[in-house]
């Protein structure tokens, strides 16, 4: 508009400030690729490729698919198998087979029992892998979601064509050629979606999409696609209607034939025997002796029982070779005798579901009668578990992680050593999976990990499963009795002072974490993503007869703390249903617990394209007001539609009417609606304010716009800041800080390790720091106390004054127990893990709330390290230099120095450049130490002489490469010291000039990092503790140096958004004090 335009003046017009603060492209991109897809991820490690021998005809037919080149015509293979017949090993092997040939592209294998199963995520997971194989592809793939961070998160449609063929298109206009590439997608009848519908027509949509590419641009695009699914009624119709007729299609089949017995028979005898060795290596075979084992005729009689099903025959293998049994042989006999008599009594149906639901029955049986109730309530646990975290996963755009085995053993009330006991038994269909990364609790955070999906399909199945059957009500009623007496005793033991209730806890859990400070942890894991969200969903399911234990333990319940707790989201429908299991004098206070959708006589339709301007605004305030507050997905949908048409349909004349209006009605609107916070307090005035913008700025960066998006997110703009705007205008008058000083008392109450609205809190958190409002003119007399800005540096100072006296008291109780260096370290450690836990809002909504969360995170460490750690900083510097000298046997006291030190808060401060400087000359000093010793001199500068050197160098700048990717979570500013120390040698050594020691590679930049290292001129900007430039012209505040730190401050002027590197403590922060302020502000005024 005003472009090459100069000397000229704007007179009058209202400007809107537009700051947008969502994620790059990249981190977008990234954020949606799900690495466990991948078919060698490590999630991966236990699913096995075909065994040796089996299989062959197929996983060659497609190897010499894949490696055809020019005249292949074929560019999509299906492979349809029923249940069991080892569709996703010949998946994997023919994956594995690619990658050995050079030509794997991409993988995704769709994964139930893995949480890999979000259809939206497959073309943003295929273009990543493919970005790391193809790097021109790569380069194009980074400018498009840059100059569009809303494709990854698109309709899969815009995904396929944006991420995938437009790159490729791009590369053949540019005449680069690419080596063709092979995807393989396995499981895609396991990719799931909100309901049975939604996700039968993602499946088939996923077919529709790669066949009519393919259709329309042939060779074009570089790819070959071989997709592995069930034989799914609406997936095979899908490849009928859009390629069945198509040149380009290859249809293959797993069927049952009879050489399939012959493979089974190899992996039968090959499995059982090399069990058998394993179990007696090194010891005499006494049960054994030297009579083969199994005999040809067992083997003979375990594949008839298998009946061409390979799960049926790994499934047999893993349950005689259990080994918790101490008898193979026995459990040999097992098998043989229960398919013996199924046989006799005539049992011999063709259907083969029939046949492994016998054998799921089978190995159910062998559990023992006293556990076996214990059992599938285990079970049962485990997925309602999983129900409700998808639940959860849909409504806050997060994902969680399976339920953990110390969760199961407390709900159940059962202790790690009795779960495990009780799920021995079942080795043959699952195992204990530990969790990946270091672990407070390496045994108690491990997940079940089923090798089939079909087991759990049988257990919920009452048809199939019969007595075994999970969801019994009898189930029921033992859980939800259990899990009654849970809430009601961690109600009661709420008032508690911290220890008290820690201890009271530790009588009441049954399965403990090894260090008590994570025992409030834990509770708050257990109530706020299981007990608090299902328990009375588990109760009407339990059954509430008059004289039913849990309808006893329902009277108990203090509802109104269960909904003080925090929001439970109900569809209207599940409510109606759910209330009319609960007796009549309950149903009220049931339905106040839920929070539940306005029905559709409260969602107007759409006006007219060519209504007045203001009924177009009034609909757009009101719509965007309702799916901020209740998440409808298709009613965001119908309002995303709508905006696109109208922002297309106009002028930008209009466009501009069109966002002045909003802001008029808005302003309006709001200034009445705040009146009524006036009149809350404590956690509802907390829940008045939380208004769940972020989770709007989420759905409107991922809503396909196309042209109106920059649109979209400036009207999202202006109702938020008409919003803040209004309400900090009623929160500052009387001059007092009513909102932040109800969320420095709830975090109080935190820190005694209270049950509060968590959820609430860190919502709230989350606006006050990360909320916009409307900007001021120039000359505005607003009062300051008005602003969000206000309240946000009010928030920020008095978290930092609580935090102070919080560790000042535990600095008193270390140093009263003087203890070597080590033991420290793992002594603060636990303190700053305990209170980011506590304190820190790191258990709920990580991903979700960045803001409060991280923010927290890192006022938590400011606190800690100057109360703790400041007056031992020299040992801690002299410490981190010892242990860089014997990093692989002391990675832990290395991270945790890294975890404590390092922080945003310190890129200038003593600490972070010290440690720096230190990790400088330690690899400076180890990589001329290594030169000494090889013997090279100023003098050496023929190539042969040097060529032994730069390979030293090169193999020591990649050792401490791989200590920052392990060790120090691939921190950039290391990374740059890293080659500042090699820049010093080569400047010593001129003749050992390398690229590769100067800067980070393309590869390595993809091996650490995923893509390029930012810019650190740009990156990771400090949070700007207190903005004085503001405060200082603002009438009516006053900043102050704390005269009790004034000594202590350096002649130096405080550097603006550097908001600890001028400071000795936190005392030095700059104060605020609001003149004439008609009440204290709690916790902050008191001790200036």
């Amino acid at each position: 508009m005003y472009e090459k335009a100069s000397n000229f003046t704007i007179h009058g017009g209202n400007f809107t400030e537009i700051n947008h603060h969502g994620p790059s492209g990249i981190d977008t991109l990234l954020a949606r690729c799900l690495p466990d897809a991948a078919y060698d991820s490590a999630a991966r490690e236990t699913k096995a490729s075909c065994y040796p021998g089996t299989r062959t005809q197929y996983i060659a037919d497609i190897t010499d698919w894949t490696i055809t080149f020019g005249q292949n015509a074929r560019r999509l293979i299906s492979m349809r198998g029923a249940l069991g017949t080892g569709k996703t090993s010949i998946a994997q092997s023919c994956a594995d087979k690619a990658d050995e040939k050079g030509v794997l592209g991409a993988s995704f294998f769709f994964w139930r029992d893995n949480g890999v199963v979000d259809p939206t995520c497959l073309f943003p997971t295929i273009a990543v892998q493919l970005s790391r194989k193809i790097r021109p592809y790569k380069a194009i793939l980074e400018r498009l979601v840059n100059d569009d961070p809303s494709l990854p998160m698109a309709r899969m449609d815009t995904q396929l064509r944006e991420l995938i063929l437009k790159p490729f298109l791009e590369l053949e206009r540019e005449g680069i050629q690419v080596e063709q590439r092979v995807v393989f997608i396995d499981g895609l009848d396991e990719a799931t979606t909100v309901d049975e519908a939604a996700t039968k027509d993602a499946q088939s949509k996923i077919v529709e999409l790669i066949t009519k590419s393919i259709k329309a641009y042939g060779a074009r695009i570089p790819l070959l696609w071989a997709i592995f699914s069930r034989p799914e009624l609406h997936i095979t119709n899908a490849f009928f209607d859009h390629a069945s007729a198509s040149s380009f299609y290859w249809e293959i089949t797993l069927h049952a034939s009879e050489e399939l017995d012959n493979e089974i028979e190899l992996y039968l005898r090959g499995t059982l025997q090399d069990g058998m060795a394993r179990r007696t290596r090194g010891g005499l075979n006494l049960s054994s002796g030297t009579v083969q084992w199994p005999s040809d005729k067992d083997i003979q009689e375990l594949v008839r029982a298998s009946r061409r099903l390979f799960i049926y025959a790994t499934t047999l293998a893993r349950y005689i070779m259990n080994p918790n049994s101490y008898s193979p042989e026995k459990r040999l006999q097992e098998v043989l005798s229960f398919h013996s008599t199924r046989s006799a009594l005539g049992d011999e149906q063709p259907n083969p579901v029939a046949e492994l639901d016998a054998l799921y029955g089978m190995i159910m049986s062998r559990i023992p009668h006293d556990i076996l109730l214990v059992s599938q309530q285990i079970l049962l646990l485990h997925y309602e578990s999983l129900l409700s975290h998808k639940r959860y996963e849909e409504r806050r755009k997060v994902v969680l992680q399976n339920p953990q085995i110390w969760v199961l053993a407390n709900l159940a009330g059962l202790s790690l050593r009795e779960l495990v006991d009780a799920l021995s038994s079942l080795h043959s269909v699952l195992m204990l999976k530990q969790a990946e990364g270091p672990s407070q609790d390496q045994f108690g955070s491990a997940t079940l990990f089923f090798h089939h999906a079909s087991f759990m399909e049988f257990l919920v199945d009452k048809r199939r499963s019969r007595e075994y059957w999970i969801q019994g009500q009898e189930h029921w009623s033992s859980l939800a009795s259990r899990c009654l007496r849970l809430v009601n005793e961690m109600h009661s033991m709420n008032s508690l002072p911290r220890n008290e209730k820690t201890q009271a806890l530790k009588a009441l859990f049954t399965a403990l974490p090894e260090k008590d400070w994570r025992i409030l942890e834990f509770r708050n894991e257990l109530y706020y993503h299981y007990l608090h969200p299902d328990l009375l969903i588990w109760c009407a399911r339990a059954g509430l007869e008059s004289s039913s234990r849990t309808l006893q333990g329902l009277r108990l319940l203090d509802f109104d703390a269960f909904r003080n707790f925090g929001k439970v989201f109900i569809e209207r429908e599940e409510l109606e249903q759910l209330l009319t299991q609960y007796p009549e004098d309950l149903r009220e206070r049931v339905s106040q617990v839920y929070h539940i959708p306005p029905d559709d006589s409260e969602w107007d339709p759409p006006p007219d394209l060519t209504a007045p301007v203001t009924e177009i605004c009034e609909f757009i305030i009101d719509e965007f007001d309702l799916v901020r507050c209740y998440n409808k997905s298709e009613r965001k949908e119908e309002l995303g539609n709508f905006i696109k048409d109208i922002l297309t349909s106009r002028s930008t004349q209009d466009s501009r009417r069109l966002f002045s209006k909003i802001q008029d009605i808005c302003t309006v609107r709001y200034e009445e609606a705040v009146k009524k916070a006036q009149y809350l307090d404590g956690s509802d005035l907390l829940e008045f304010y939380d208004s769940e913008w972020e989770d709007t700025w989420d759905w409107v960066y991922r809503f396909d716009w196309g042209i109106g998006r920059h649109a979209a997110l400036r009207i999202l703009e202006l109702l938020e800041s008409s919003w803040n705007t209004k309400f900090f205008e009623a929160m500052g008058k009387g001059r007092y800080c009513r909102l932040t000083e109800t969320a420095l008392s709830i975090l109080t109450r935190q820190e005694n390790g209270d049950l509060i609205n968590r959820q609430s809190l860190t919502n709230a958190f989350g606006s006050l720091f990360d909320g916009r409002e409307l900007p001021r003119k120039r000359g505005s007399d607003i009062d300051p106390i008005n602003t969000i800005g206000y309240h946000r540096t009010h928030l920020e100072k008095g978290c930092l004054k609580f935090l102070s006296r919080h560790y000042a008291a535990k600095a008193v109780e270390i140093s009263s127990n003087p203890c070597p260096l080590p033991t420290f370290l793992d002594i603060v450690d636990d303190m700053f893990h305990e209170d980011c836990s506590i304190i820190g809002l790191q258990t709920m909504d990580n991903a979700c709330r960045s803001g409060a969360s991280y923010l927290l995170r890192d006022f938590i460490r400011e606190a800690c390290v100057q109360a703790l750690v400041d007056n031992r900083l020299e040992d801690v510097f002299t410490e981190f230099g010892r242990l860089l000298e014997k990093s692989a046997h002391n990675d832990g006291h290395l991270h945790i120095i890294y975890l404590l030190l390092f922080t945003k808060f310190q890129q200038k401060h003593r600490r972070l450049e010290s440690l720096l400087e230190i990790f400088r000359t330690h690899v400076q000093k180890h990589a001329l130490t290594t030169l000494s010793n090889i013997g090279v001199t100023l003098k050496d500068s023929g190539k042969g002489s040097t060529d032994p050197c730069v390979s030293a160098l090169l193999d020591i700048r990649q050792q401490y490469l791989e200590m920052v990717k392990k060790v120090f979570d691939n921190n950039w500013q290391l990374i740059r010291s890293l080659g500042e120390a090699f820049q010093a040698v080569t400047r010593e050594y001129p003749q050992l000039c390398h690229p590769k020691l100067e800067r980070l590679s393309e590869q390595d930049k993809h091996e650490i990092f995923g893509y390029p290292v930012p810019d650190v001129s740009t990156s990771l900007e400090p949070f700007d503790i207190s903005d004085v430039e503001w405060l200082q012209s603002t009438s009516g505040v006053q900043v102050v140096s704390n005269p009790v730190a004034e000594g202590s401050a350096t002649d130096a002027q405080p550097e603006l958004h550097q908001p600890f590197s001028h400071c000795s403590s936190i005392s030095d922060v700059v104060v605020l004090y609001p003149v004439q302020m008609s009440e204290p502000v709690a916790g902050v005024k008191e001790e200036e």
